[in-house]
């Protein structure tokens, strides 16, 4: 893939330590987020795709990457909730066991 008429810069960035930031890159992102909302990305975003040597192939690569990501994202919430919620359960016995034990008293 070339580069051609493309201006970029290095920003850092926390995650990798630095970022190319070009016009290329921009389209790119846009037509990864078009694809992932479900629109006709190959037929929309045909010409910037050719213009900025943007393949199919790689716009499917990093779709796939982002849904997977996001399932992963998904299943730690929901394990998260999970184990807030045993904890709130565990809480509530023991207190329910401290009231039986020392209400006889």
């Amino acid at each position: 893939m070339g580069l051609r008429g493309n201006i970029s810069r290095i920003v850092p960035s926390p995650s990798t330590g630095y970022v190319k930031s070009g016009v290329r890159d921009q389209v790119f992102e846009v037509v990864v987020r078009q694809a992932l909302a479900g629109a006709p990305w190959q037929e929309i975003c045909a010409g910037p795709m050719q213009a900025n040597n943007i393949r199919p192939a790689d716009v499917e690569a990093e779709v796939n990457r982002r849904k997977i990501s996001q399932a992963g994202a998904a299943n730690n919430q929901s394990r998260v909730g999970l184990l807030g919620a045993a904890i709130l359960l565990l809480t509530i016995l023991l207190v329910l066991a401290y009231y039986l034990a020392n209400s006889g008293k």
